[in-house]
């Protein structure tokens, strides 16, 4: 291994790197693009509790509606979670009505073979262990060997979570546009403040939209334990205690990337790769790897709460119950998008130390009053910055929707998590809780 090749590998990454803070296909100017990605844990009610369904059954549902698949862009999670990636839509209104019309369609064809979709953000019923590794995709063999060096959480994360992610377009608008500046070029200072703003809203907004009250089917005494859970997979490539943040965003991503343990994927039989190795280890040390590809399959293996990808993937919500999904929605698009909003928004956040506390927001969601504070401030910014909004890019209910959460939720010091546990304690096997 020579010097001349680290530099060269060295270069590779932090363009990669770069790259992932550039705008998808150069988009430019007005509020940008929405995706929203749905996450589904597909039951089947027999006699007792609900029970796990192989992906072969899920598949073998979806010949029902031939062309779903390609148009909600469907994959299997480790755990056999079914989740819908829909093409990114000009506004938040499209994106929902979208993902509605692809959901209904989707139940559809699980009914005609007795399959329940639910939304729950932990499965509310199912240890890891009866879940079971449902996609053995070499990925996700190398994935879960890992963190199981690490500890149990990886495996719980992997089998049984669901999330709502929600995926922000960046602005074109000067620094790195169009998607050709080179190796350490600046990010923008819209794009600059959205990430900072979205990853420093993260614990308080978690704790808003908590959603995840058991563990193993029991009762955990957590608003979210799909964010505990993520606290213990792995910080060194999760960063959920910030260590990629604070400075320029290209610079602390790529610390994160080379810092983390490379997962790399065999490529023959007898291959002999490296385990439990920095990223930067790897880079120094290898010979004809890690090489292009090496380096790509690494980047999607890191999962920070926010992650860039040409567009700003928001990871840290948990499922939701389908009458709620439009708030966080436009709530996130509207603090991404509408100027003075985010600048409120991020005022909010920096006079706010606490607001970073994502152990607090997992075990006590709003009713902690610092986050609950944090939270409705945000949810104030975003009401106010929807009245800004060209008519239409949100959908003309979403206003009243997100200040109903407002009050009977964050207000209350309450979340989606406390009105789950009360219907699942009464009605402990019924699925339609969780829709």
């Amino acid at each position: 291994m020579t010097v001349a090749h680290q530099v060269t590998r060295t270069t590779a990454l932090e363009r990669r790197v770069n790259a992932l803070f550039l705008p998808a296909g150069g988009a430019r100017g007005g509020p940008g693009r929405v995706g929203v990605e749905i996450e589904l844990l597909p039951v089947r009610v027999t006699a007792g509790r609900p029970a796990p369904v192989p992906i072969a059954d899920v598949q073998a549902a979806l010949a029902h509606d031939p062309g779903l698949a390609a148009q909600a862009r469907i994959s299997f999670e480790p755990g056999g979670q079914v989740e819908l990636s829909p093409a990114p839509q000009p506004s938040p209104a499209a994106a929902l009505e979208g993902a509605e019309v692809l959901i209904a369609r989707l139940r559809r064809c699980a009914d005609r073979e007795g399959i329940s979709l639910v939304r729950a953000a932990v499965s509310p019923w199912h240890d890891p262990e009866t879940i079971g590794l449902a996609n053995p995709a070499p990925r996700y063999r190398a994935m879960q060997a890992h963190l199981d060096s690490i500890g149990p959480w990886g495996r719980r994360m992997m089998r049984q979570t669901t999330a709502t992610q929600v995926c922000l377009d960046l602005d074109g608008r000067g620094g790195c546009a169009g998607g050709s500046a080179p190796a350490g070029g600046r990010v923008s200072a819209q794009n600059e403040e959205r990430w900072r703003m979205l990853n420093r809203a993260g614990p308080a907004l978690a704790a808003a939209f908590a959603a995840s009250p058991l563990l193993d089917g029991r009762p955990a005494g957590m608003r979210s334990v799909r964010t505990a859970i993520w606290q213990g997979v792995d910080l060194d490539r999760t960063g959920f205690d910030g260590r990629h943040l604070g400075g320029d965003p290209v610079a602390g991503y790529t610390v994160l990337a080379v810092g983390a343990h490379a997962i790399p994927l065999p490529r023959t039989e007898d291959e002999r790769l490296p385990a439990r190795t920095p990223l930067r280890r790897w880079m120094a040390t290898g010979d004809g790897r890690p090489d292009g590809d090496d380096l790509d399959h690494h980047l999607t293996t890191l999962f920070p709460p926010v992650r860039p990808r040409g567009y700003l993937e928001v990871r840290y919500l948990d499922a939701l119950p389908a009458r709620w999904l439009p708030v966080p929605v436009c709530v996130l698009a509207t603090l991404a998008t509408e100027p003075g909003a985010r600048r409120r928004a991020l005022e909010v956040l920096e006079s706010d130390p606490m607001s970073e506390d994502w152990w607090r927001a997992a075990r006590s969601g709003p009713a902690d009053p610092e986050l609950r504070q944090t939270a409705l401030a945000l949810l104030d910014a975003a009401l106010a910055g929807m009245r800004r909004l060209d008519r239409g890019y949100i959908p003309a209910t979403a206003p009243a929707l997100v200040a109903e959460y407002r009050d009977r939720f964050v207000a209350a010091g309450r979340c989606p998590a406390d009105e789950l546990l009360e219907r699942h304690t009464s009605r402990p096997e019924d699925p339609s809780t969780w829709m």
